[in-house]
Protein backbone atom coordinates (compact mmCIF):
# COMPACT_ATOMS: atom_id res chain seq x y z
CA UNK A 1 0.00 0.00 0.00
CA UNK A 2 1.42 3.37 -0.97
CA UNK A 3 1.10 6.61 0.90
CA UNK A 4 -1.36 7.82 -1.74
CA UNK A 5 -3.84 5.02 -0.97
CA UNK A 6 -4.54 5.53 2.69
CA UNK A 7 -4.68 8.70 4.75
CA UNK A 8 -4.08 8.53 8.43
CA UNK A 9 -4.85 11.16 10.95
CA UNK A 10 -1.63 12.07 12.75
CA UNK A 11 -2.98 14.85 14.89
CA UNK A 12 -6.44 15.84 16.10
CA UNK A 13 -6.85 18.79 18.40
CA UNK A 14 -10.24 19.40 19.97
CA UNK A 15 -11.11 22.58 21.78
CA UNK A 16 -13.83 21.39 24.11
CA UNK A 17 -15.49 24.66 25.07
CA UNK A 18 -19.15 24.19 24.26
CA UNK A 19 -18.52 21.50 21.67
CA UNK A 20 -21.31 19.16 22.64
CA UNK A 21 -23.72 20.69 20.14
CA UNK A 22 -26.04 19.02 17.67
CA UNK A 23 -25.41 20.55 14.27
CA UNK A 24 -28.54 22.09 12.77
CA UNK A 25 -29.73 21.04 9.35
CA UNK A 26 -29.41 23.37 6.38
CA UNK A 27 -26.09 24.73 5.27
CA UNK A 28 -24.79 27.27 2.78
CA UNK A 29 -21.33 27.51 1.30
CA UNK A 30 -19.19 30.04 -0.51
CA UNK A 31 -15.57 30.24 -1.59
CA UNK A 32 -12.66 32.68 -1.41
CA UNK A 33 -9.85 32.61 -3.98
CA UNK A 34 -6.30 33.37 -2.88
CA UNK A 35 -4.06 34.81 -5.62
CA UNK A 36 -0.33 35.26 -5.03
CA UNK A 37 2.60 36.90 -6.79
CA UNK A 38 1.26 37.42 -10.28
CA UNK A 39 3.87 40.08 -11.05
CA UNK A 40 5.23 38.30 -14.12
CA UNK A 41 1.75 38.03 -15.57
CA UNK A 42 1.36 41.80 -15.28
CA UNK A 43 4.82 42.51 -16.68
CA UNK A 44 5.16 39.87 -19.42
CA UNK A 45 2.08 37.68 -19.85
CA UNK A 46 -1.00 39.92 -19.73
CA UNK A 47 -3.06 37.45 -21.76
CA UNK A 48 -2.39 34.80 -19.12
CA UNK A 49 -3.44 37.21 -16.38
CA UNK A 50 -6.66 37.90 -18.29
CA UNK A 51 -7.18 34.15 -18.57
CA UNK A 52 -6.57 33.68 -14.84
CA UNK A 53 -9.27 36.13 -13.83
CA UNK A 54 -11.67 34.90 -16.52
CA UNK A 55 -11.14 31.30 -15.36
CA UNK A 56 -11.96 32.27 -11.79
CA UNK A 57 -15.07 34.02 -13.07
CA UNK A 58 -16.08 30.91 -15.02
CA UNK A 59 -16.09 28.73 -11.88
CA UNK A 60 -17.76 31.38 -9.72
CA UNK A 61 -21.26 29.81 -10.01
CA UNK A 62 -19.94 26.31 -9.28
CA UNK A 63 -18.24 27.26 -6.01
CA UNK A 64 -20.14 30.46 -5.18
CA UNK A 65 -16.89 32.44 -5.18
CA UNK A 66 -17.56 35.75 -3.45
CA UNK A 67 -14.10 37.20 -2.80
CA UNK A 68 -10.52 37.24 -4.12
CA UNK A 69 -7.63 37.89 -1.73
CA UNK A 70 -4.26 38.91 -3.14
CA UNK A 71 -1.17 38.72 -0.93
CA UNK A 72 0.95 41.06 -3.01
CA UNK A 73 3.45 41.42 -5.84
CA UNK A 74 0.68 42.52 -8.14
CA UNK A 75 3.30 43.96 -10.50
CA UNK A 76 7.00 43.32 -11.07
CA UNK A 77 8.10 46.95 -11.31
CA UNK A 78 5.84 49.50 -9.60
CA UNK A 79 7.28 52.36 -11.65
CA UNK A 80 5.92 50.88 -14.87
CA UNK A 81 2.37 52.14 -15.40
CA UNK A 82 1.63 49.55 -18.08
CA UNK A 83 1.98 46.73 -15.52
CA UNK A 84 -0.62 48.27 -13.23
CA UNK A 85 -2.84 48.79 -16.26
CA UNK A 86 -2.43 45.13 -17.33
CA UNK A 87 -3.61 44.06 -13.88
CA UNK A 88 -6.54 46.47 -13.96
CA UNK A 89 -7.53 45.18 -17.38
CA UNK A 90 -7.40 41.60 -16.08
CA UNK A 91 -9.62 42.60 -13.17
CA UNK A 92 -12.36 43.51 -15.67
CA UNK A 93 -12.66 39.81 -16.55
CA UNK A 94 -14.36 39.12 -13.22
CA UNK A 95 -17.12 40.66 -11.13
CA UNK A 96 -15.67 39.26 -7.90
CA UNK A 97 -14.38 41.91 -5.46
CA UNK A 98 -10.74 41.81 -4.35
CA UNK A 99 -8.72 42.58 -1.22
CA UNK A 100 -5.04 43.46 -1.78
CA UNK A 101 -1.89 43.78 0.31
CA UNK A 102 1.42 45.25 -0.85
CA UNK A 103 4.33 42.99 -1.75
CA UNK A 104 7.94 44.09 -2.14
CA UNK A 105 7.57 44.36 -5.94
CA UNK A 106 4.66 46.77 -5.43
CA UNK A 107 6.83 49.35 -3.63
CA UNK A 108 8.76 52.06 -5.44
CA UNK A 109 11.72 51.87 -3.04
CA UNK A 110 12.29 48.23 -3.97
CA UNK A 111 13.76 49.62 -7.21
CA UNK A 112 14.98 53.04 -6.13
CA UNK A 113 16.69 51.99 -2.90
CA UNK A 114 15.09 54.61 -0.68
CA UNK A 115 15.27 54.08 3.05
CA UNK A 116 11.55 53.83 3.77
CA UNK A 117 8.78 52.15 1.78
CA UNK A 118 7.00 54.26 -0.82
CA UNK A 119 3.47 52.92 -1.25
CA UNK A 120 2.22 55.68 -3.55
CA UNK A 121 1.84 53.66 -6.75
CA UNK A 122 0.34 50.71 -4.88
CA UNK A 123 -2.17 52.91 -3.06
CA UNK A 124 -3.23 54.82 -6.16
CA UNK A 125 -3.68 51.72 -8.30
CA UNK A 126 -5.49 49.58 -5.70
CA UNK A 127 -7.80 52.36 -4.48
CA UNK A 128 -10.78 50.88 -6.34
CA UNK A 129 -10.50 47.49 -4.63
CA UNK A 130 -12.13 46.62 -1.31
CA UNK A 131 -8.96 47.49 0.62
CA UNK A 132 -9.13 51.01 -0.81
CA UNK A 133 -5.41 51.42 -1.39
CA UNK A 134 -4.59 51.25 2.34
CA UNK A 135 -1.27 49.78 3.47
CA UNK A 136 -2.68 48.03 6.53
CA UNK A 137 -6.40 47.54 6.87
CA UNK A 138 -9.08 45.64 8.77
CA UNK A 139 -12.03 44.39 6.75
CA UNK A 140 -15.00 42.31 7.93
CA UNK A 141 -16.36 40.06 5.22
CA UNK A 142 -19.10 37.51 5.86
CA UNK A 143 -17.69 35.12 8.51
CA UNK A 144 -14.17 36.56 8.60
CA UNK A 145 -12.32 39.57 9.90
CA UNK A 146 -9.32 40.18 7.63
CA UNK A 147 -6.15 42.02 8.55
CA UNK A 148 -4.07 43.13 5.56
CA UNK A 149 -0.41 43.81 6.38
CA UNK A 150 1.73 45.66 3.84
CA UNK A 151 5.34 44.81 3.08
CA UNK A 152 7.66 46.56 5.54
CA UNK A 153 11.01 46.47 3.69
CA UNK A 154 12.86 47.19 6.92
CA UNK A 155 10.68 50.06 8.09
CA UNK A 156 10.59 50.68 11.82
CA UNK A 157 7.38 51.68 13.58
CA UNK A 158 6.53 52.43 17.17
CA UNK A 159 4.96 49.01 17.62
CA UNK A 160 7.47 46.64 16.09
CA UNK A 161 10.69 46.80 14.03
CA UNK A 162 10.40 45.38 10.52
CA UNK A 163 6.62 45.52 10.59
CA UNK A 164 4.27 48.05 9.07
CA UNK A 165 1.74 47.50 11.87
CA UNK A 166 1.47 50.19 14.50
CA UNK A 167 -0.58 50.32 17.70
CA UNK A 168 -3.61 51.79 15.90
CA UNK A 169 -3.64 48.91 13.39
CA UNK A 170 -3.55 46.33 16.18
CA UNK A 171 -6.31 48.12 18.09
CA UNK A 172 -8.56 48.37 15.02
CA UNK A 173 -8.22 44.67 14.29
CA UNK A 174 -8.71 43.54 17.88
CA UNK A 175 -11.75 45.81 18.21
CA UNK A 176 -13.27 44.16 15.13
CA UNK A 177 -12.52 40.72 16.59
CA UNK A 178 -14.15 41.61 19.88
CA UNK A 179 -17.24 43.04 18.21
CA UNK A 180 -18.31 39.61 16.96
CA UNK A 181 -16.84 36.48 18.59
CA UNK A 182 -18.11 34.26 15.75
CA UNK A 183 -15.82 35.92 13.17
CA UNK A 184 -12.72 33.95 12.18
CA UNK A 185 -9.55 36.09 12.02
CA UNK A 186 -7.63 35.83 8.74
CA UNK A 187 -4.25 37.55 8.43
CA UNK A 188 -2.99 38.43 4.93
CA UNK A 189 0.71 39.21 4.64
CA UNK A 190 3.11 39.05 1.69
CA UNK A 191 6.17 37.40 3.27
CA UNK A 192 5.62 35.36 6.39
CA UNK A 193 6.76 31.73 6.17
CA UNK A 194 9.48 29.78 4.37
CA UNK A 195 8.95 26.41 2.56
CA UNK A 196 10.30 24.53 5.58
CA UNK A 197 7.91 26.26 7.96
CA UNK A 198 10.30 28.73 9.59
CA UNK A 199 9.20 32.35 9.93
CA UNK A 200 10.47 34.96 7.50
CA UNK A 201 9.76 37.90 9.78
CA UNK A 202 10.21 36.99 13.43
CA UNK A 203 9.12 40.45 14.56
CA UNK A 204 5.83 40.25 12.71
CA UNK A 205 5.34 36.67 13.88
CA UNK A 206 5.77 37.74 17.50
CA UNK A 207 3.51 40.75 17.03
CA UNK A 208 0.68 38.63 15.67
CA UNK A 209 1.18 35.87 18.22
CA UNK A 210 1.45 38.08 21.27
CA UNK A 211 -1.23 40.65 20.54
CA UNK A 212 -3.78 39.40 18.03
CA UNK A 213 -4.35 35.62 18.29
CA UNK A 214 -7.49 35.55 20.41
CA UNK A 215 -9.19 32.51 18.83
CA UNK A 216 -8.63 29.99 15.97
CA UNK A 217 -7.14 31.94 13.05
CA UNK A 218 -5.79 31.69 9.51
CA UNK A 219 -2.62 33.29 8.10
CA UNK A 220 -2.03 33.47 4.32
CA UNK A 221 1.14 34.63 2.58
CA UNK A 222 3.12 34.30 -0.64
CA UNK A 223 6.50 35.67 -1.84
CA UNK A 224 8.42 32.36 -1.77
CA UNK A 225 8.42 30.94 -5.31
CA UNK A 226 7.14 27.47 -6.21
CA UNK A 227 5.73 26.90 -2.74
CA UNK A 228 2.45 25.50 -1.47
CA UNK A 229 2.68 24.70 2.22
CA UNK A 230 0.11 24.73 4.99
CA UNK A 231 0.82 23.85 8.59
CA UNK A 232 -0.90 24.06 11.94
CA UNK A 233 0.55 25.81 14.95
CA UNK A 234 -0.68 26.16 18.50
CA UNK A 235 -0.38 29.71 19.81
CA UNK A 236 -1.73 30.63 23.24
CA UNK A 237 -3.49 27.24 23.33
CA UNK A 238 -5.22 28.25 20.10
CA UNK A 239 -4.94 26.52 16.69
CA UNK A 240 -3.57 28.69 13.89
CA UNK A 241 -3.41 27.50 10.28
CA UNK A 242 -0.50 29.07 8.38
CA UNK A 243 -0.44 28.87 4.58
CA UNK A 244 2.21 30.09 2.15
CA UNK A 245 1.34 29.77 -1.54
CA UNK A 246 3.11 31.18 -4.60
CA UNK A 247 2.62 29.35 -7.88
CA UNK A 248 5.34 31.27 -9.75
CA UNK A 249 8.24 29.14 -10.93
CA UNK A 250 11.88 30.18 -11.15
CA UNK A 251 12.25 28.75 -14.62
CA UNK A 252 12.58 30.05 -18.16
CA UNK A 253 10.54 31.92 -19.15
CA UNK A 254 10.07 33.10 -15.59
CA UNK A 255 6.51 33.30 -14.38
CA UNK A 256 4.72 31.74 -17.36
CA UNK A 257 2.52 29.86 -14.92
CA UNK A 258 -0.83 30.39 -13.23
CA UNK A 259 -2.81 28.92 -10.36
CA UNK A 260 -4.68 29.81 -7.18
CA UNK A 261 -6.02 28.45 -3.92
CA UNK A 262 -9.76 27.97 -3.45
CA UNK A 263 -10.88 28.18 0.18
CA UNK A 264 -14.37 26.72 0.54
CA UNK A 265 -16.42 27.77 3.55
CA UNK A 266 -19.50 25.95 4.83
CA UNK A 267 -21.84 27.81 7.16
CA UNK A 268 -24.60 26.28 9.29
CA UNK A 269 -26.87 28.40 11.45
CA UNK A 270 -24.74 31.47 10.81
CA UNK A 271 -21.51 29.83 12.02
CA UNK A 272 -18.63 28.34 10.04
CA UNK A 273 -18.53 24.55 10.24
CA UNK A 274 -15.82 23.66 7.73
CA UNK A 275 -13.07 25.36 5.75
CA UNK A 276 -11.53 23.32 2.94
CA UNK A 277 -8.69 24.32 0.62
CA UNK A 278 -8.11 23.18 -2.96
CA UNK A 279 -5.16 24.19 -5.15
CA UNK A 280 -5.88 24.84 -8.82
CA UNK A 281 -3.13 24.92 -11.42
CA UNK A 282 -4.58 26.28 -14.66
CA UNK A 283 -1.48 26.94 -16.81
CA UNK A 284 0.66 25.51 -18.42
CA UNK A 285 -1.28 22.38 -17.46
CA UNK A 286 -4.70 22.17 -15.88
CA UNK A 287 -4.60 20.24 -12.61
CA UNK A 288 -6.96 20.40 -9.65
CA UNK A 289 -5.30 19.02 -6.55
CA UNK A 290 -7.53 17.04 -4.16
CA UNK A 291 -9.75 19.08 -1.90
CA UNK A 292 -8.49 19.60 1.65
CA UNK A 293 -4.99 18.83 0.50
CA UNK A 294 -1.89 20.68 -0.53
CA UNK A 295 1.46 19.78 -1.99
CA UNK A 296 4.93 21.07 -1.14
CA UNK A 297 6.69 21.72 -4.41
CA UNK A 298 5.04 18.88 -6.37
CA UNK A 299 6.86 15.80 -7.63
CA UNK A 300 7.35 13.15 -4.97
CA UNK A 301 6.72 15.52 -2.08
CA UNK A 302 4.47 14.36 0.70
CA UNK A 303 0.88 15.50 0.37
CA UNK A 304 -0.79 16.87 3.46
CA UNK A 305 -4.27 18.13 4.13
CA UNK A 306 -5.87 20.39 6.68
CA UNK A 307 -9.52 20.57 7.63
CA UNK A 308 -10.91 22.96 10.20
CA UNK A 309 -14.29 22.06 11.65
CA UNK A 310 -15.92 24.75 13.76
CA UNK A 311 -19.23 24.50 15.58
CA UNK A 312 -21.48 27.58 15.49
CA UNK A 313 -20.62 28.28 19.09
CA UNK A 314 -17.53 30.53 19.45
CA UNK A 315 -14.12 29.06 20.32
CA UNK A 316 -15.14 25.50 19.51
CA UNK A 317 -13.06 24.07 16.70
CA UNK A 318 -11.61 20.73 15.73
CA UNK A 319 -8.39 20.94 13.74
CA UNK A 320 -7.61 17.76 11.78
CA UNK A 321 -4.09 17.46 10.41
CA UNK A 322 -4.03 14.64 7.86
CA UNK A 323 -1.14 12.91 6.12
CA UNK A 324 -1.16 10.20 3.47
CA UNK A 325 2.50 9.49 4.10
Amino acid sequence: MTRRHYARIILALVLLVGCLTVMPVGAMSYAIVKLPDNQYLASTYPDLENYTYSYIQSIKPTYNISLIINTGDIVDNPNQAYQWQNWKNARTYTTIPELDVAGNHDLVDYYEGNGLPNYTNFSVNTAATLSGGAINWTYVYQNFVFLGIGWSNGATTSACPNSTLDAADVTAFNTAQASNPTLIPWFLVHWYMEPGGSYSNAYLDQQIQQTMILRPSLISSGHVGNTDRTQNTIWNNTPVVESVYNQQLNGTPQGNYSGFQLWQVTVVGGGVTTINETTFQIYPTNVTWPTVTYYTGGGDSTIFGILIECHPKPDCCILWYISDE
